[in-house]
């Protein structure tokens, strides 16, 4: 039996895919986060101030695929930090072994609640602004 192609009466109407346009919130917390000093400071980091960004933790199940945790599970981290948190970069095979990461997190999200509640960003219920 020999095939025969369809054929289409109308051509097919041609169609864009239109990006959403929106863009990440602007939260004050990572608002905050610029121009500060990189909490996390794992061996080798620059402290770049001028690439420091709000750095969400996803090790902890806080997030996923698309969806960020939430504000308060995030540290102040320069772009090299964030690159290895994120793990599209990972450290040398020699201060792996020296670094304790949960230990670095532990500490830079401390950190980084002290510094955004001496900003005012973050208010405990019952404190003053």
């Amino acid at each position: 039996m020999k095939r025969i192609p369809i054929q289409r009466k109308t051509p097919l109407k041609a169609t864009t895919i239109k990006a959403s346009g929106r863009r990440p919130k602007m939260t004050p917390a990572r608002k905050a986060a610029k121009g500060e000093d990189c909490t996390v400071c794992f061996p080798g980091c620059p402290n770049a101030r001028e690439t420091t960004v709000l750095a969400h933790l996803r090790m902890y199940g806080g997030g996923g695929m698309g969806i960020k945790p939430h504000d308060s599970e995030a540290v102040f981290a320069d772009d090299y930090c964030h690159n290895l948190l994120d793990g599209r970069t990972h450290l040398i095979p020699e201060l792996r072994a020296e670094v304790n990461w949960h230990e670095c997190i532990a500490r830079a999200l401390i950190r980084t609640l002290r510094r955004q509640r001496e900003k005012g960003v973050l208010i405990y219920k019952g404190e003053e602004a």
